[in-house]
């Protein structure tokens, strides 16, 4: 299925040039597809590593970047901007260091190529980027917490002694997964099965999952879902990034549980 396609793609960047610089130059294509649509051809996805003078600010919002991706795949041509055409608003982003090192994670991304009726195409279109330094030295995992588990998960065995609450299945301490999600800084939506589609199968997939000491997802369990939506479900939760988790000032391993949720 080809994404939706608007007459003038130029439209795009002549409403969002609000806070392009004069010395950055856009080039529109013709082909204009929102974030879930380009998150399906993502191959390569590089999240930015912030300072401590970042870090530091005590702020949390998002920014959002648009950008081109040209016939090979590569990213080019993008920019910060104050909105994009579904209407995301970038956040609390006025220091030129964090929308700098945004910009430049973004444009090492890699896709493929997007194909019209058979050819590669450059095609257009905007991600939106969460960050929370709100506490800088938190989320400290206290081991002696018990996190709420999801429904219709199951949860280990251990987690029935309350001094080892917090340890999860892999052995890492468990978080609440409102903590995790508020610490969320990459999202990759997942490609809804057609299959799924056909037979009109909804519902929530629930999954159990390791974030490393970097932010990136390094396990992914299923606890409850549709068979026909657990691997979508899966291969976009691996896509997953997080700002790092600290324990006792150090990055640490953690485990939550997320929720992916398939609509027609």
């Amino acid at each position: 299925m080809f994404p939706q396609q608007f007459p003038a793609a130029a439209v795009l960047f002549l409403l969002l040039s609000s806070t392009i610089s004069a010395q950055q130059q856009v080039r529109g294509s013709n082909i204009v597809v929102n974030q879930n649509v380009a998150n399906a051809f993502l191959l390569k996805k590089v999240m930015p590593v912030f300072g401590d003078e970042v870090m530091s600010m005590n702020t949390s919002g998002q920014i959002v970047i648009a950008f081109t991706i040209d016939k090979a795949g590569k990213v080019t041509h993008a920019m910060v901007v104050d909105r994009d055409l579904s209407g995301r608003k970038s956040v609390n982003i006025q220091d030129p260091h964090l929308r700098q090192t945004a910009l430049d994670a973004v444009k090492q991304w890699a896709y493929r190529p997007y194909l019209l009726h058979g050819a590669p195409v450059d095609i257009d279109t905007s991600v939106a980027l969460l960050f929370n330094f709100a506490h800088p030295s938190s989320p400290i995992v206290k081991l002696g917490e018990a996190a709420p588990l999801p429904a219709n998960s199951t949860a280990p065995s251990n987690n029935a002694d309350i001094g080892s609450a917090s340890v999860g299945e892999f052995g890492k301490p468990l978080i609440d997964p409102k903590m995790a999600e508020s610490r969320l800084t990459g999202r990759v939506e997942p490609q809804y099965p057609q299959m799924a589609k056909i037979a009109r199968i909804q519902g929530d997939v629930v999954l159990h999952i390791l974030i490393d000491k970097q932010g990136h997802v390094a396990k992914v369990k299923q606890k409850s879902g549709h068979p026909m939506l657990i691997q979508a479900a899966i291969d976009a939760v691996n896509k997953w990034d997080y700002q790092p988790f600290l324990l006792n000032g150090q990055p640490t391993d953690v485990e939550t549980f997320v929720t992916v949720r398939f609509r027609p």
